[in-house]
This record gives C-alpha cells, sequence and structure tokens, in this order.
C-alpha cells in the first residue's frame, strides 16, 4: 500500500470515528431531552402502593382522589417519580386510575392513538382531550371496546383518568373529572393530609 493511499484510509477512517461520534453525542442529547420532559413508566421503579395518607407526606401537592363509590376499592396510590401520583380504583372486572402532577408518565400503549379518535373538551374551563375505545385484536382502533382517557392541565398540574370495563360513558368521565377539587396546594407543602371535596358523579 502507497504512502498515498494509506493517508487515505486515515482520513477515512478518521471521518467515521467523527460521525459516529457525533451519533451518539445526538442520541444522547435526544434521550435527555425525553427523560427530562416525561417520566417513562418502564424506567421507574414504581414503589409497593401506599395510602393517601402515607402518600401525601411524600408529595408537595395534593394527592387526587375520587369521591368514594359503591363497589369500587381503592388499591391505594403508586408514586412515579417525585412528580407524578396515581390512585388506582377497582370494581368487579374494572379498574380506573386518577394521576396527577407536574410530569406525565409515558402512555403505556404500544401504539399512539389516532388522530381522529381524539375529542376535545373542557374540564372545569381547561382545555382537555378524551378517547373512546383502544386497539383491537385485528389492529383496528374500537371505539366500541369498554375503555376510555381523559387528560387536561390546569393550574401547573396535569391530569390524567383512564378506565378499563367499567362501562362509563363521556358525561361520566367529564363528571369525574370535574370533581377532582381538593383544597389549595399550600396544605400539602406542609405535610397536610387534605380533605377531598369531590362529589360523586351521577
Amino acid at each position: 500500500m502507497t504512502e498515498e493511499s494509506l493517508q487515505s484510509v486515515t482520513t477515512e477512517t478518521r471521518w467515521l470515528l467523527m460521525g459516529g461520534i457525533a451519533i451518539i453525542v445526538g442520541l444522547t442529547a435526544l434521550l435527555f431531552w425525553r427523560q427530562s420532559h416525561s417520566v417513562p413508566v418502564g424506567e421507574v421503579v414504581i414503589a409497593p402502593p401506599l395510602t393517601v395518607a402515607e402518600a401525601q407526606q411524600k408529595l408537595w401537592f395534593t394527592v387526587p382522589e375520587l369521591a368514594p363509590r359503591e363497589g369500587w376499592e381503592q388499591e391505594g396510590v403508586h408514586l412515579v417519580g417525585e412528580n407524578w401520583a396515581v390512585i388506582r380504583y377497582t370494581a368487579n372486572d374494572g379498574s380506573i386510575e386518577v394521576g396527577k402532577g407536574t410530569k406525565r408518565p409515558l402512555l403505556r400503549s404500544a401504539r399512539p392513538f389516532p388522530r381522529e379518535v381524539r375529542k376535545t373538551t373542557t374540564v372545569n374551563g381547561h382545555l382537555a382531550i378524551f378517547i373512546q375505545g383502544g386497539w383491537d385484536d385485528a389492529g383496528q382502533w374500537n371505539t366500541n371496546l369498554d375503555s376510555a382517557m381523559l387528560e387536561w392541565s390546569g393550574s401547573g398540574f396535569h391530569y390524567r383518568i383512564q378506565h378499563t370495563g367499567l362501562g362509563l360513558n363521556y358525561q361520566q368521565m367529564i363528571d369525574f373529572g370535574t370533581s377532582l377539587t381538593t383544597v389549595p396546594e399550600k396544605a400539602a407543602a406542609s405535610n397536610a393530609v387534605p380533605v377531598s371535596t369531590a362529589v360523586e358523579p351521577s
């Protein structure tokens, strides 16, 4: 191999190395941005459920609670990081999760929701998104599936209500969202256990 050929190979190797470094830096920056704007559930260790009182001692904001409903059992509060709390209720074969915080976890869905199924609405005057249905076994979006999600932001917090198998319709989900009225956030900052003022939807 001539000296000229050797220099050419060395130059190509240098460019390939620089290109690889640039790709690594770009992917690292993208990962940092993604982590700073959401809390991926699959990458966060979720502790065992806490009681509302226990969770409130660890949070700086009030825990979102739904009013007691006959036949529903509260499974406790799950904390995802320091900025998201989820209360899960079960009834028969169904469940509903109520989440609140300043960083929303990524949705645990293998496929994104079709844009056309997203219904724009409001909750307590705040812009909200309602989605009815889910992906069926054939890979098609089925609005008849017994599941729904309601998500909105207000007063510096994100809220998300998701149910499966409870037969809840659009208005019932909106009523649940509207009922999430608690004492001022400063009560949580002083580690006081909040008293929910939620009213059970009809």
